[in-house]
């Protein structure tokens, strides 16, 4: 199990690149995100710790993706393939009621954690259902390439089919 606290190295190191990324983990429940971000700005910082964030579900060709948005031009976007997971692993995640989402900034350049938060997605059911249809289907991360390439993270939240909101 791993153990993750602020101030110390992301515990998976095969994520820890020295690139910038957004990854989404699948856990038992639901997943986490990892914000991996060079050069982490004090209002980057501040907005990902205290401020609001949005959370979005697009969908298209049954590729889910979940886009979060901190405000102020502080956002980005997630796709979700379930065809990596074994069946095992797959019907247990899809039987899940967990909705918890948690998100860790990590400073690219050096792995370490910057800052953590979670929160609960509305929208777990709609989600999962997408997911499931996903079952069975081949190319799912080249499909969510062309996707990327098609829509950018604003056209995805533009055109969400769910969101929740978390204020502080």
């Amino acid at each position: 199990m791993e153990r993750y606290q602020v101030g110390q190295l992301f515990p998976i190191e095969q994520l820890c690149t020295g690139q910038e990324q957004y990854v989404g983990i699948p856990t038992t429940s639901f997943f986490n995100v990892l914000l991996s971000l060079r050069n982490i700005s004090a209002k980057e910082r501040n907005l990902f710790e205290k401020g609001s964030i949005t959370a979005y579900l697009f969908e298209q060709e049954d590729v889910p993706f979940f886009v979060f948005d901190f405000g102020q031009g502080f956002c980005f976007d997630i796709a979700f393939d379930i065809t990596r997971f074994d069946q095992e692993t797959l019907h247990d995640w899809l039987s899940s009621r967990g909705n918890g989402v948690t998100l860790f900034l990590v400073d690219a350049a050096t792995g370490i954690i910057e800052a953590i938060r979670l929160i609960g997605i509305g929208f777990a059911d709609e989600f999962r259902a997408v997911c499931a249809r996903q079952e069975g289907q081949k190319d799912i991360a080249a499909r969510a390439r062309l996707i990327q390439q098609a829509f950018t993270t604003q056209d995805m939240i533009r055109h969400a089919t769910a969101k929740t909101e978390f204020r502080r």
